[in-house]
């Protein structure tokens, strides 16, 4: 490879790095100090395990399993693991904050040392083309936004009403300008689903064909206006929706609401509704006589390009992401409303399917055909369980390079705080 090449690609990421730590910081000065080390939710850890968790990721990766370095405090590395036997609940016990940050600023010291000597050109499966860097980059920035999720958490009032309590305006304009009737239509054909991209995680690979028969796609996600009309018409008592669903829980959840941001709670009728689980779309979906779309279609329709018959990157094209096509990367404060970028329109005419929310899909995750677990043995294979379903296209906190249409995020059907909302489908 050539040096110059290799000297540009490695302070390329050394600078991503560098801002992805500042930016890990900056949120781990966000949170409450009451709220560092609680469990805020039992879905969660605290906040500051997943702080530790990203030190005790990257020295594994890099220090130890693609360099063979001396461990940094291996006891650490058994407090921040993500295992079995270290239970969620388990996880209050800590160390301090500033041993926490301190294990953080070592681990990465080590690691930039063997970033600027690093071999792009290396067969080792870890050190080639810097993956075990890449790898740990991914993770950090899946982790910021569990942060994120943390913070607003911490920062969400408490309400006691049922959100019928809280009425919301019809928005002021429809979705966008050309949006005809509010859908898209996807003509039946084969498309190739999935990446070859050797950075891309394993649950994504190998790429192949699929054949989707045609089908009827909402240009945009459901608002948190839409969501609210399904509300007060009743939705969440008409059992009929809520198949193989107990009626506790839809009661709770009916109580709760959507589990939106803070700064949804006054309006943000044309925001996409967020917070919302698996079931409670499938019921949204159910009372407008349509369903969730399957990922083959909902990828499909974010990355088929019909003029050229090729899969896209994201859905504008290979472009890498900006603000004026997507809404991610912490651009701004809160979710912003849908249709706010119509330059990351993809080919098939749908607007929003990178960044605003996550997109739960009517798929189970499951393997690709010729699926080869890579670099963890687990990550992904543990979570092919059959219950836990897909969901597509980031969020407003997730970063660019996650937001390729062919990312795959998973979550069991209860799941309902994060920054998750869906879209629906109809067959033709």
């Amino acid at each position: 490879m050539d040096r110059t090449v290799t000297a540009s690609a490695l302070a390329a990421l050394a600078d991503q790095m560098a801002e992805t730590r500042r930016r890990t910081l900056t949120l781990a000065d966000a949170i409450p100090v009451d709220a560092r080390r609680a469990r805020l939710h039992p879905y969660y850890s605290p906040f500051d395990w997943h702080l530790g968790h990203v030190g005790m990721t990257e020295a594994y990766w890099v220090l130890d399993r693609a360099y063979d370095q001396p461990p940094i405090q291996p006891d650490f590395a058994r407090v921040f693991e993500n295992r079995e036997d270290n239970p969620k609940e388990d996880r209050v016990h800590l160390p301090s904050r500033k041993d926490t940050l301190d294990y953080l600023t070592e681990v990465r010291s080590r690691t930039l040392v063997l970033l600027a000597a690093a071999d792009l050109a290396s067969t080792h499966p870890l050190r080639a083309d810097g993956y075990c860097f890449r790898f740990v980059l991914a993770h950090e920035w899946q982790h910021q936004e569990t942060m994120m999720e943390l913070i607003q958490l911490a920062n969400r009032p408490s309400f006691d009403a049922s959100i019928e309590d809280h009425p919301v305006a019809a928005p002021p304009r429809s979705p966008s300008s050309d949006a005809g009737d509010g859908e898209i239509c996807v003509p039946a054909g084969w498309f190739r689903i999935g990446t070859d991209d050797p950075h891309a995680y394993d649950n994504e690979r190998p790429s192949h064909d699929r054949f989707v028969p045609a089908f009827a796609l909402d240009e945009t996600p459901v608002t948190f206006y839409q969501f609210s009309q399904f509300i007060a018409a009743g939705g969440y008592d008409r059992p009929e929706l809520w198949p193989s669903v107990p009626s506790e829980a839809v009661r709770d959840w009916k109580r709760a609401g959507p589990q939106h941001s803070p700064r949804l709670v006054s309006g943000g009728p044309d925001q996409p509704v967020c917070g919302v689980n698996w079931h409670e779309a499938s019921a949204y979906a159910r009372w407008i006589g349509k369903r969730l779309p399957t990922e083959a279609e909902w990828e499909k329709a974010a990355a088929w390009d019909p003029v050229s018959g090729e899969s896209r990157r994201y859905p504008w094209g290979d472009d890498a992401p900006r603000p004026d096509r997507a809404d991610f990367g912490f651009n701004s404060s809160h979710v912003l409303p849908v249709a706010s970028h119509p330059a990351g329109r993809s080919a098939a005419g749908a607007l929003d399917m990178a960044g605003g929310v996550w997109e739960w899909t009517g798929s189970l995750f499951e393997p690709y055909p010729g699926f080869k677990a890579f670099p963890y043995e687990v990550y992904s294979v543990d979570n092919f369980d059959g219950n836990h379903y897909v969901l597509k296209g980031g969020s407003w906190a997730t970063q660019g390079p996650l937001l390729r249409c062919a990312f795959r995020n998973f979550y069991p059907p209860e799941y309902r705080h994060g920054f998750v909302g869906f879209r629906c489908a109809r067959t033709i």
